[in-house]
């Protein structure tokens, strides 16, 4: 694939995004859950910049609560190095020739986070030292925030079809499964958009938390999350979904740890992390309306316009 070719999508679609993030209004055009997140972030007042952030720059995981309280997703220009390269050789370079060394940004997963704090801002414990309740409610809500981020970009593949989608996802996205999508394409509509996205909502939670698998009981569990009842789930149905459960899993386990743990500490909580995620965090959140309110919200939400 040429530069050039890319370079004609980024500026036809330009102005419907972010102009100096490559792709970003290509993106914002043909994807569908990439666009809903966009549009409920500016709607919630988020703003996006590729001004200088030196601390986003050298660590980016410290920033997180900075983004979410100033409503402020940093990224960077990468569309000006490569409208240089462009302008110079415009039918010799290919997109392999840069890709390895271009940044990408992230404001795809960061905008998931500031949709998804907007629900749980209201319900999430102020102080969550105080008790043991407190705390661990406060835990599933910070971990159902990123599971929700991680859902979002691996359901968004569904309409990557093309190299061109493809590259601009890639370039602006964490989770890449692009050998799932046709898989995933079928199951949001047999199985309902929103049964699918709790269900990912959920299976991440459980990487998440740093569980090993997910086994018979709870498997039974999540499934009465899942809308209509779960008898209504064919035994190909609960194949399909223990097939998409394990995905999750596949996020890199020594990350989980350690960008959970920073995150945690970095929040104020001292408390190690095995002994922090260490409880039935599916019964918690089965016996909070307020929690089950808010998945069912994030499960809609990316799928609506509204």
């Amino acid at each position: 694939m040429k530069l050039s070719r890319l370079w004609i999508q980024h500026q036809q679609f330009e102005a419907q995004g972010l102009k100096d993030n490559f792709g970003d209004g290509y993106l914002v055009h043909h994807n569908k859950i990439y666009s809903n997140i966009r549009k409920k972030s500016l709607r919630n007042g988020v703003l996006f910049s590729s001004a200088e952030n030196s601390l986003y720059q050298a660590l980016p995981l410290s920033q997180l609560e900075w983004i979410l309280s100033k409503k402020i997703i940093p990224y960077y220009n990468n569309v000006s190095a490569l409208a240089e390269v462009n302008n110079k050789l415009p039918e010799n370079i290919l997109w392999d020739d840069i890709s390895d060394n271009l940044k990408g940004n992230h404001v795809f997963h960061e905008s998931c986070h500031s949709v998804a704090r907007s629900l749980t801002s209201e319900i999430i414990p102020k102080n969550p030292s105080k008790n043991k309740f407190d705390l661990q409610k406060w835990t599933l809500i910070r971990l159902l925030e990123e599971s929700f981020a991680n859902s979002c970009e691996l359901l968004a593949v569904t309409d990557a079809s093309d190299v061109i989608h493809r590259i601009f996802f890639e370039l602006n996205s964490y989770v890449v499964m692009f050998e799932d999508r046709t898989h995933l394409k079928k199951s949001l509509h047999d199985l309902g958009a929103e049964n699918l996205t709790k269900w990912m909502i959920l299976s991440y939670l459980q990487a998440n938390f740093l569980r090993p698998s997910i086994n018979d009981q709870t498997f039974e569990k999540m499934l009465l999350f899942l809308k209509p009842h779960q008898s209504s789930f064919s035994t190909a149905d609960k194949k399909t979904l223990r097939a998409f459960s394990k995905i999750a899993f596949q996020l890199n386990l020594r990350f989980r740890q350690v960008t959970t743990s920073f995150y945690f500490k970095l929040s104020g909580v001292t408390l190690p992390l095995n002994e922090l995620l260490d409880f039935d965090f599916l019964e918690t959140l089965k016996n909070s309306q307020e929690l089950c309110q808010s998945l069912d919200l994030l499960a809609k939400i990316i799928h609506s316009e509204i």
